[in-house]
């Protein structure tokens, strides 16, 4: 899935690709004009949070061949509807990536080779730790309903396997990464957990 997102300048300098401090204030210097597309996909890479020995979260996060693939479909159809919008200058999320600055003289056979090289080269780019920007804008499944302990934190109502009485609400508790943005799931979890609580207090 794309969507357009708003990008502040704090995000911006942390995940546009530069090559060097003249080329990323060049960057910067034109943020008034930037237009960003997002790629959202449901992922299917496991990960884990762990604590260190200051009591700190680490996480740790390895995208797989099958998400990698997804995500350069969806980086390469991002850069397409850019330049059908008419970006004069186009670049993906990968750093070393240099970006693709469109000649104004060029025909448009020229302008649609040239993007077709610099797409049919996005698998072949720094998918490693650190060597792309990659976002989580909605922690989804961390604390999973499940049938089983063996397979989620929780059972189908909501309520922790572990402890009684003590339920989750929100997008932890999804089995699955939806590939959306999930608020109307989220309240559908939360109506159904709640009304479960509810039938549970007035037994009570």
């Amino acid at each position: 899935m794309l969507e357009t997102a708003p990008v502040h300048p704090g995000l911006a300098a942390l995940s546009l690709s530069w090559s060097d401090g003249a080329n990323h204030k060049r960057v910067m210097s034109q943020l008034d004009h930037l237009s960003t597309v997002i790629v959202i996909a449901r992922d299917r890479s496991d990960g884990q949070v762990t604590v260190n020995k200051s009591g700190q979260p680490i996480m740790h996060y390895t995208l797989n061949s099958t998400d990698r693939a997804i995500l350069a479909r969806g980086i390469s159809e991002a850069l397409r509807v850019q330049t059908a919008a008419g970006a004069v200058e186009i670049s993906g999320p990968q750093s070393a990536r240099h970006p693709l600055k469109f000649d104004p003289q060029l025909t448009s056979e020229a302008r649609q080779a040239a993007l077709a090289d610099y797409v049919n080269a996005t698998p072949d780019h720094g998918w490693d730790k650190n060597a792309f920007a990659l976002f989580s804008a909605h922690q989804m499944s961390s604390c999973r309903m499940g049938g089983s302990p063996a397979i989620g934190a929780l059972d189908p109502t909501g309520e922790a396997f572990e402890v009684q009485s003590l339920f989750v609400a929100d997008a932890s508790a999804l089995p699955t990464a939806i590939g959306r943005n999930p608020m109307i799931t989220i309240m559908g979890v939360a109506y159904m957990t709640s009304q479960h609580i509810k039938s549970r207090l007035n037994k009570g």
